[in-house]
């Protein structure tokens, strides 16, 4: 008899509280970096030799936080840039702006000089500036941006990681992205057109760079192309790991119900009721995190993904996915 209840407080108590422990750690697992596949998963029988001789791209990224979480958000895409350079060197030339050198004026900069942008801060939106984007010194609104003039930059591709960089209350507001594409090279421009969970942010920021830079050895996919495949994995690792805590929570209420009388005591009781709670919070944090993925907006017109190649021998262009 007590094999059995030694058995049956496995099944019942740890493997359930084993899922609650590693559910969202599976969801970072199956939303990684380039989306689920290493560079070295494509097209491995190329010769990449010719590569040396090109120059590294230069991407920026810019945080006016120097520690706290939208500093490791921004750290989470530098971590996606390292990863591929580490792996094959050289291939990107990574700015980064914190704290108070994140300002307005190094914004410019970079748009003039770096081909992809990641802004990481906190946004805010009024009917009188539209989206309002904190910065260094000052705010990133469209009224500023009105004033410049920054067509002839080498920026491609603006990623706002700020709450509602692109409207408010779900409802979408792309003046500032506008503005953006209007006054700037850029062609792209991503943003969230509500309040942003900061988890599924960084998951977001994580995927879409991984599929525009370095889902494959000579480059990545098209900024829709990106964006599309970026909310496709997300969905299906929320619903995985959704499913993952409802077994979790079943089995635990199971266990619950058959221990109830049973005299093991409260401190078992506790550990079951403590793992239900878990499982809660962890399902309020996924339906946040869902709303992130619904309110993640992208504009413009798709810019294809760095490459390394023109085509011929040796390699090819990025594949864009259909829009």
């Amino acid at each position: 008899m007590q094999g059995g209840k030694t058995k049956l407080i496995t099944v019942y108590v740890l493997l359930p509280l084993l899922i609650l422990a590693f559910s969202l750690g599976a969801l970072e697992m199956l939303v990684s970096a380039n989306g689920g596949n290493t560079p070295a998963d494509y097209m491995s029988g190329r010769a990449f030799s010719t590569l040396a001789a090109r120059p590294a791209r230069p991407v920026s990224l810019l945080t006016p936080y120097s520690s706290g979480d939208i500093y490791d958000e921004m750290l989470s895409v530098k971590d996606v840039f390292d990863e591929y350079n580490e792996k094959y060197p050289n291939r990107l030339s990574v700015h980064v702006a914190k704290g108070s050198s994140a300002t307005l004026s190094k914004m410019k900069n970079y748009i003039s000089t770096t081909e992809r942008m990641h802004l990481a801060s906190h946004g805010s939106w009024s009917s009188s500036t539209g989206p309002k984007i904190t910065m260094s010194g000052g705010y990133l609104t469209r009224n500023v941006v009105a004033s410049w003039s920054l067509t002839g930059g080498q920026c491609r591709v603006i990623y706002l990681s700020a709450c509602n960089s692109m409207g408010h209350n779900g409802i979408l507001d792309t003046t500032l992205a506008d503005r953006l594409i209007e006054r700037t090279s850029a062609a792209s421009v991503v943003g969230f057109k509500d309040v942003a969970n900061i988890v599924g942010a960084t998951l977001l920021s994580q995927c879409f760079w991984g599929y525009h830079v370095a889902c494959y050895r000579t480059g990545g996919l098209s900024t829709w192309g990106s964006y599309a495949k970026a909310q496709d994995r997300m969905n299906e690792a929320i619903s995985e790991v959704a499913l993952l805590l409802s077994i979790s929570v079943s089995v635990a209420i199971g266990a619950l119900l058959l221990y109830a009388g049973s005299g093991i005591g409260w401190v078992f009781l506790g550990a079951l009721l403590s793992g239900i709670i878990s499982s809660q919070a962890c399902e309020a944090l996924l339906a946040e995190i869902q709303d992130t993925v619904n309110n993640w907006e992208i504009v413009g017109v798709s810019v294809p993904g760095l490459s390394w190649y023109s085509g011929g021998s040796g390699g090819t262009d990025p594949i864009d996915l259909p829009e």
